[in-house]
């Protein structure tokens, strides 16, 4: 008795629309002075809507970021894979687990030039550069693709790392020899 508890409950407005409440409830009906329970709340409908809107956005940005028709990744400032959409896992054969973390050149057939190309793209080069690359895939297999990248800077201006989106031109190269 006499403890709050945090409580949140969904009730129809007098109005005849539902809002969301947040409070928290005191029993202090052992207190002879009060014999009531006690309740504080506030309105935190907007709050709940508002909520649900952000989560309902990130939902779409993920289904959009994972099944987008081109590969999407981003590295950190050292050169590791961050973050990999669904697309580029599928041309590479891997899973999320087994790249977040690598060094990107692990997907590379021609890790010195990815080497030497990070480098010159974190010496501060914001000119976003489109290039094609041989990636390499889990089996061992390679694949041309064409590959547009674009620094992503901190709010104050240092270097979070590297987005990059890739596209498989293995048709397109195809078409060029036939």
């Amino acid at each position: 008795p006499g403890r709050p508890i945090p409580v949140v409950w969904r009730r129809r407005h007098k109005a005849g629309h539902w809002i969301w409440l947040e409070g928290v409830a005191t029993n202090l009906l052992d207190d002879p002075a009060v014999g009531a329970i006690v309740t504080n709340y506030r309105d935190v409908t907007e709050r709940r809507l508002a909520d649900e809107a952000v989560r309902q956005s990130r939902e779409e940005f993920k289904d959009l970021f994972d099944h987008a028709p081109l590969g999407y990744h981003e590295v950190d400032a050292e050169g590791r894979i961050a973050r990999i959409n669904e697309a580029e896992l599928k041309m590479l054969g891997y899973t999320a687990e087994e790249l977040i973390g690598e060094y990107v050149w692990k997907i590379s057939a021609e890790e010195d030039a990815s080497r030497s190309a990070l480098r010159a793209k974190l010496g501060n080069d914001t000119t976003p550069l489109t290039f094609e690359r041989r990636l390499r895939r889990k089996d061992g297999s390679t694949f041309p693709a064409m590959i547009e990248d674009r620094l992503v800077l901190r709010k104050d201006g240092t270097i979070a790392g590297i987005r990059a989106v890739i596209h498989d031109i293995t048709d397109r190269k195809r078409a060029e020899i036939e």
